[in-house]
């Protein structure tokens, strides 16, 4: 049973997006972000240190084997520290934030550390871990946790309009601005909020008008121009033309998931 009684009314402020990285363990759609301690690269010419002395010793002294228990604690204080932090992290964003939905994306470490370049720090930054302890708290607590689609690109999706995708966009680029509404996005926090989008979509707080869409286009009342996104008396208005919203009604898991979650809501 959850600690806390689950409440079927939701808002915009009730759901927090999630993006992961590596400089910053966590980034929320609030903007606050949690610092990498980068366990591994701290101890790393620690570790090395000792398995070479490791590797002199004689097979089966003595001294061999105190190299080894000095080896084992060094990888002791790593794990403790990714473990400390994993715990940290997931229970400010379930215990102190209190949401009832949070929106993850989705990470595949395995396939992220086949990059030579990238796979320290991907290993390093204990994605693994944080996802686990996320999921069995936010059990606990009865919040949703919804894991964002493989291929949504949260990155690259302006959160400001949604009306233009940043095809081009590297890893260097931290930073980036939208040539359509002109608004100058964070990399991290700009996904972090697309993946609250993607939970907004999910429960039923996004709507589109024509209408108003043609009211509050950026420019003028032209067809072609994008409005910003806004907010109306509790619910989002988006252009029919966003594009994240596209992407969502073109999978089919997306538009399962929606539906269950409505049923779900509807029944309680």
């Amino acid at each position: 049973m959850p600690l806390y009684e689950e409440v079927t009314s939701i808002t915009e402020d009730d759901i927090i997006g999630v993006d992961l990285g590596i400089k910053d363990s966590a980034i929320t759609s609030d903007g606050v972000a949690y610092a990498n301690p980068k366990a591994y690269k701290r101890y790393m010419k620690r570790i090395k240190r000792i398995q070479k002395t490791v590797s002199r010793r004689k097979k089966k002294s003595k001294n061999r084997k105190k190299a080894r228990i000095l080896l084992a604690k060094a990888w002791h204080k790593v794990t403790s520290i990714r473990i400390n932090h994993a715990h940290q992290l997931t229970a400010d964003l379930t215990y102190k934030a209190k949401p009832k939905m949070v929106v993850m994306e989705t990470l595949r470490p395995v396939n992220m550390s086949k990059n030579h370049n990238l796979s320290m720090s991907v290993l390093d930054a204990n994605f693994g871990r944080i996802k686990e302890y996320m999921k069995y708290k936010c059990k606990w607590l009865g919040i949703k946790l919804v894991l964002a689609p493989q291929f949504y690109a949260s990155s690259q999706f302006c959160s400001h309009c949604g009306c233009y995708k940043n095809e081009n966009l590297t890893l260097k680029d931290r930073e980036w601005t939208c040539p359509v509404c002109g608004e100058h996005h964070d990399r991290d926090v700009n996904a972090a909020r697309n993946l609250q989008f993607y939970g907004l979509w999910l429960s039923g707080l996004v709507q589109t008008s024509e209408n108003d869409a043609a009211r509050l286009a950026v420019g003028g009342s032209s067809a072609e121009a994008c409005p910003s996104v806004y907010r109306k008396e509790g619910m989002t208005y988006v252009n029919p033309r966003d594009r994240r919203l596209q992407f969502f009604l073109a999978e089919e898991p997306c538009r399962l998931l929606k539906q269950k979650l409505s049923t779900m809501n509807s029944l309680t």
